[in-house]
């Protein structure tokens, strides 16, 4: 994808209104800026957690907090 975008097929485990936690096919390194967009939600953060849990892994990210309109 252009500008070094990926997209990732996620399974949602967790989510809440500060942050989610997919599980992904790769890993990710803390603090790596993302994009989600679930179908439902469309939000920006960092990865603060990733755990191998077999041959994937749990990615837990901390939403940015909502910016003044």
């Amino acid at each position: 994808m252009a500008g070094g975008e990926e997209r990732l097929a996620a399974e949602v485990y967790d989510i809440s209104p500060s942050g989610i936690s997919l599980l992904v096919e790769r890993a990710f390194d803390p603090g790596t800026r993302v994009q989600v967009d679930t179908g439902h939600l469309a939000a920006e953060g960092v990865v603060i957690h990733c755990a191998a849990q077999g041959n994937r892994h749990y990615v837990g990210i901390a939403f940015d907090p909502p910016t003044a309109a």
